[in-house]
């Protein structure tokens, strides 16, 4: 998303075709389905002192794109790195807790993003014309196979979960033993 510019419409596009086009994106709410935005950008530029970093480098290109909500992956199965954030030591559940950290600041700061966690959540940032931010998990190793974190993720603003990504991690080792026992 950084750096992209949005495309211009073909020259054989009439106007009322246009015209058309800008009021669906303008009417619509458009869903970015995955990004990386606080785990690879937003974590490592905190940890080195810049803030209100989604405002500044992320907003401008989502807004020329229409984008209404943002599905973020703030964590994951840890084995799966964003370089440079990588350099930051931690196991699963305590770069989740520090870029979870960070992205809460990031929504307390800005002017153009707010957390959602319902439908009416997303509603209300599309009339206010802000970006929603999903809170989502790209892999479930900080759940450390306790459902007691899953609800405290779900209070903490969790609302997407990937069992695994990339990697086998203990959840995913859990449902496999099940299906080989059924």
């Amino acid at each position: 998303v950084i750096g992209a510019t949005p495309l211009p419409m073909p020259p054989t596009t009439s106007r009322p075709h246009q015209q058309l086009a800008a009021a669906t994106l303008r009417e619509s709410i458009v869903v970015l389905g995955h990004t990386d935005i606080a785990a690879s950008d937003v974590d490592w530029r905190r940890e080195s002192g810049e803030r209100n970093v989604m405002d500044r480098r992320h907003y401008p290109t989502l807004s020329s794109g229409g984008v209404s909500v943002v599905c973020d992956h703030v964590g994951g199965d840890w084995r799966y790195g964003y370089l440079p954030a990588t350099r930051l030591s931690t196991d699963s559940l305590q770069r989740f807790m520090r870029v979870l950290d960070h992205t809460y600041s990031e929504l307390a700061e800005s002017d153009h993003f707010v957390l959602a966690t319902t439908t009416a959540d997303i509603r209300a940032a599309k009339r206010d014309n802000k970006v929603a931010f999903i809170i989502c998990l790209e892999g479930a190793s900080p759940l450390q196979n306790e459902i007691s974190y899953l609800r405290n993720f779900y209070k903490l603003g969790l609302r997407c979960v990937g069992l695994t990504h990339d990697v086998r991690n203990e959840v995913l080792k859990v449902h496999l033993r099940e299906l080989k026992r059924l």
